[in-house]
């Protein structure tokens, strides 16, 4: 582990997929939109790792300049069960959201989200994200193609205005400690409701 910054952006070091550089920087798998780190004993999620690849047609991320952003989730398969994903996506987002819901952010796992940077699989870290305070934070949506109906999420996170990631926090949360004193204070701003936002800063 190491620190991670903030529109930085993290060259791979390797050839093919092994040097995909989130696995270098944070131990989760190397393919997916959705990738989560447990707990050390396995039991609950430490974070979620958001990788926007920008090649989804149907189903496009948007990142806003003011922070805001608009994620969809992991249902690919038409005729599915829109929890049925074989990364969990689906799930993650529907049990974060009801945690927010009945008011226990302390509970939510902090989200970091990447995007495909200049070539091959370097990756750009665009920062820590949350779930938005929007009314409609959570929605359920549905796409026909030929082989059948797509249902899927869309939910609206924000991105934070915290500029380092500390590896201590990682090492503190992944060990299932909730109040290390490495955690960004806009995320515990958040997650104690404080949530007026400073400026942000485009990434």
């Amino acid at each position: 582990l190491r620190d991670v910054y903030k529109r930085q952006v993290y060259r791979s070091d390797k050839e093919g997929i092994a040097g995909e550089s989130i696995t270098c920087l944070l131990p989760v798998k190397n393919m997916g939109g959705f990738r989560i780190c447990p707990w050390s004993n396995k039991e609950n999620i430490a974070y979620a790792v958001l990788y926007l690849s920008g090649q989804e047609i149907d189903w496009k991320d948007e990142v806003h300049e003011d922070g805001s952003m608009i994620y969809f989730g992991d249902q690919r398969e038409p005729n599915k069960d829109i929890h049925d994903t074989p990364l969990g996506g689906n799930r993650f987002l529907f049990e974060i959201h009801k945690l927010y819901q009945d008011g226990n952010r302390e509970s939510v796992p902090p989200m970091f989200v990447f995007t495909k940077a200049w070539s091959g699989h370097d990756r750009k870290f665009l920062g820590l994200a949350v779930l938005s305070d929007d009314i409609q934070q959570l929605e359920s949506i549905t796409v026909s193609t030929p082989e059948g109906d797509i249902s899927n999420y869309k939910v609206k996170l924000r991105l934070l205005e915290s500029e380092i990631i500390k590896k201590e926090w990682l090492r503190d949360i992944e060990s299932g400690k909730n109040d290390s004193v490495y955690t960004p204070i806009e995320f515990k701003q958040w997650r104690s409701a404080e949530t007026k936002y400073p400026p942000y800063k485009p990434v």
